[in-house]
C-alpha cells in the first residue's frame, strides 16, 4: 500500500503540478505569481491559517472517532508503526497537498480568474475539488464543499495558495494522528 500511494502521489505531482505549471509558464507565458506562487498578503494568510488550525482541532478529534474515518485514515496503516514511519508518510502528504492546492486554488482558480471571472473560477475549483472527494467518508465529502468555498475565497483574498497548502497538510496530519490514537493503533507512536 505504501508504494501504491507514493506512486499515486507522484502521478498527481506530474498531472496537478508539473504539467499545468509548464503549460502556464511556456504555453501561456504567464507569471507564476498570478497562480498564487508567492506570499501574497502574508498577514491575512498567516492569521487565517493560525485561526483555522486552532478551530479545527476539536472538529478533527470528533471526526476521528468515526469508524468511517478510521477505516480511511491513515491511507497507509504502516504509518502508525513508528514516528519515523508517521513522519515519512506526512512528508509524502506534504508533496501531494502542495500539488493539490496548486492545481485547484492556484491553477484552476487564480490562473483562470481572468478568463472565467471571480465566480466562474471559484465554481470551477470548488466543483472539481469536491468531485475528487467522492468515495471518501461522507463527512469528508460534505466538508470538501464548505472547505472548497472557504479555501477559494481565502486564495482570492490572500493571492496565494500556500496558506491553504499548510492548512490542508495540517488537517491531513492531524486526521491521521487522531484516527490512529482513537482507533487504538498508535502504539508505535508511543514511547
Amino acid at each position: 500500500p505504501w508504494a501504491a500511494q507514493c506512486w499515486q502521489y507522484a502521478v498527481a505531482v506530474v498531472l496537478m503540478l508539473a504539467a499545468p505549471l509548464a503549460w502556464w509558464r511556456w504555453g501561456e507565458r504567464g507569471q507564476l505569481a498570478s497562480l498564487g506562487m508567492g506570499l501574497g498578503y502574508a498577514r491575512f494568510g498567516l492569521r487565517f491559517t493560525a485561526a483555522a488550525m486552532v478551530v479545527l482541532i476539536p472538529v478533527l478529534w470528533i471526526n476521528a472517532g468515526s469508524a468511517e474515518f478510521q477505516a480511511e485514515h491513515p491511507l497507509v496503516a504502516l504509518s502508525g508503526a513508528s514516528w519515523r514511519h508517521f513522519l515519512a508518510w506526512q512528508l509524502c502528504y506534504a508533496v501531494y497537498y502542495f500539488a493539490w492546492e496548486f492545481f485547484f486554488r492556484g491553477f484552476l482558480q487564480l490562473g483562470m480568474k481572468a478568463r472565467l471571472g471571480f465566480m466562474g473560477a471559484l465554481a470551477l475549483q470548488l466543483s472539481a475539488s469536491t468531485l475528487l472527494h467522492i468515495g471518501k467518508p461522507q463527512g469528508e465529502t460534505m466538508a470538501a464543499v464548505g472547505a472548497g468555498l472557504v479555501f477559494g475565497l481565502v486564495a482570492l483574498r490572500a493571492r496565494s495558495f500556500l496558506y491553504l497548502f499548510l492548512l490542508h497538510w495540517y488537517v491531513g496530519c492531524l486526521t491521521d494522528l487522531f484516527c490512529l490514537i482513537r482507533s487504538g493503533s498508535a502504539q508505535g507512536l508511543l514511547p
